[in-house]
């Protein structure tokens, strides 16, 4: 009779793989076949999707955070749409073109329809980025704006200053810029005041011609006479009055003697605005956002 034991040795635990999702089946799939022949396909993207191709990702260069949360950002708004510019996905399976795109899905936490272009060669990717990117003077340009590179520039840093980000370091989106100027028609008419005074001493236009924007929504008749008087100076007796003093700090810029620093333009003329609506007159007037005289930007009518 053989002696059954009272207790059974353990086996190790075997833990089955979890089972992949239809959506990563699918991709599997289409990588499978794309190893075969080139084909494109509009696909919804998933962020487990994009997690599974950019896994795939060997020597891509260095992701730029900021633009990766500007696809999100448009893409949380609804704003990204289908235009014909691909993901990439080599015969090798490895990924080409489009890891931005990819981690602004994961980033956005949504699926989002991108197209994807499956069975080009690996080598194929040292000819991608090679043509002029379009410009946000451009979009405004085939929109049928005059002007438009000026209108671009000043929509850019009125849309920062109404928004809050007064570094201006982030830009709007293409929709975003569009719908401001659609909003802000007045933005146009101070095209013309950036012009003369950047042109009169070798300035951003765009500065003056946002900033006349923002300080005539205060006041229309003191931010165009301010600007008047900045470009010829007519009628400055003294020279504390404001437009006197930004005068006077322009040209130190314009003869060298002391360069402006970026965004300054603006900052003296709302600066100078604020002046003027109270009749103050103004010992100097320069602005820093670093060292020891470091400012906030100036909030016209504050």
């Amino acid at each position: 009779m053989t002696a059954t034991p009272l207790f059974n040795k353990p086996r190790s635990v075997q833990v089955a793989p979890p089972k992949a999702s239809m959506d990563l089946i699918r991709l599997g799939q289409w990588l499978e076949r794309g190893r075969r022949e080139r084909f494109l396909i509009e696909a919804v993207v998933t962020p487990e999707m994009a997690e599974y191709l950019l896994a795939r990702n060997a020597h891509n260069r260095p992701a730029h955070q900021p633009t990766v949360q500007t696809y999100a950002a448009a893409m949380r708004r609804g704003e990204w749409h289908l235009n014909g510019q691909n993901i990439i996905i080599a015969d090798t399976g490895e990924l080409n073109d489009g890891q931005h795109r990819l981690l602004a899905v994961i980033d956005a936490d949504m699926p989002i329809a991108l197209g994807l272009q499956f069975g080009v060669t690996r080598q194929s990717r040292a000819t991608l980025d090679q043509g002029r990117k379009r410009t946000l003077g451009d979009h405004f340009a085939m929109a049928g704006h005059l002007n438009a590179n000026a209108l671009a520039a000043t929509v850019r840093l009125a849309w920062g200053y109404d928004n809050k980000i007064l570094s201006f370091g982030q830009s709007p989106s293409v929709e975003q810029a569009m719908d401001y100027a659609a909003a802000n028609p007045a933005v146009a008419d101070y095209i013309g005041i950036g012009r003369r005074i950047g042109g009169e001493f070798n300035a951003s236009p765009a500065q003056f011609s946002f900033a006349a924007f923002v300080c005539a929504r205060i006041s229309a008749p003191v931010a165009e006479e301010l600007a008047a008087r900045i470009h010829d100076g007519i009628g400055l007796h003294a020279v504390n009055m404001p437009a006197a003093r930004v005068r006077e700090r322009m040209l130190q810029h314009a003869t060298g003697r002391a360069s402006l620093r970026r965004y300054e333009p603006a900052a003296i003329f709302i600066k100078a605005f604020n002046a003027s609506l109270t009749g103050r007159r103004m010992r100097s007037v320069s602005w820093s956002p670093i060292g020891p005289s470091a400012e906030a930007f100036p909030i016209a009518g504050a």
